[in-house]
């Protein structure tokens, strides 16, 4: 399902996010910067993917909430960063901390988003049987009218036509 790849994809793309988060803690280093936020608009760019979907109003607001979500994170390891910066080690790792607790909150509505899909998708499929079924009954109803007074025609044409005719050529 086009829905699972994204999600898989935004879901690698935030676990890059926390560890450059992580590694930037430990070492600080503009690449490792660079590399966050790269992943960072990869996610940008899921969640965009996800909004250009058909969706419903119940399934584009939980996209929403992954997009605020993932936003949260970053304003967080912005945070972590500046603390970093500044030398204030000890407080940087308890924001990076909470980037792991507000990663695992955005996992659950990603998730929560496909299943919504999924179910979405389950109702359609069975709306599609049920019309079909319905179809197949209708046809098989129309033909059915159609024959039975074709079948009538036929045999009154017969009795009025045909046998009198047979009846006179011999």
């Amino acid at each position: 399902l086009f829905e699972q790849r994204i999600a898989d994809r935004l879901g690698l793309d935030v676990h890059h996010q926390l560890l450059d988060a992580a590694r930037y803690l430990e070492s600080p280093a503009p690449a490792t910067l660079d590399s966050f936020r790269v992943h960072g608009y990869r996610v940008y760019e899921e969640v965009r993917r996800y909004l250009n979907r058909d969706l419903s109003t119940a399934e584009r607001a939980q996209v929403e909430r992954v997009r605020e979500l993932h936003e949260g994170l970053e304003v967080t390891a912005q945070h972590a960063f500046d603390l970093t910066r500044r030398g204030e080690r000890d407080e940087a790792r308890a924001r990076v901390a909470e980037m792991y607790r507000q990663a695992g909150s955005l996992r659950d509505a990603v998730e929560r988003f496909v299943e919504m899909r999924f179910a979405d998708r389950a109702d359609l499929r069975e709306r599609q049987h049920r019309s079909l079924v319905l179809f197949t009954a209708l046809t098989g109803l129309t033909a059915l009218l159609l024959f039975v007074p074709l079948a009538l025609l036929t045999r009154m044409l017969h009795a009025r036509l045909v046998a009198p005719l047979e009846a006179l050529a011999r």
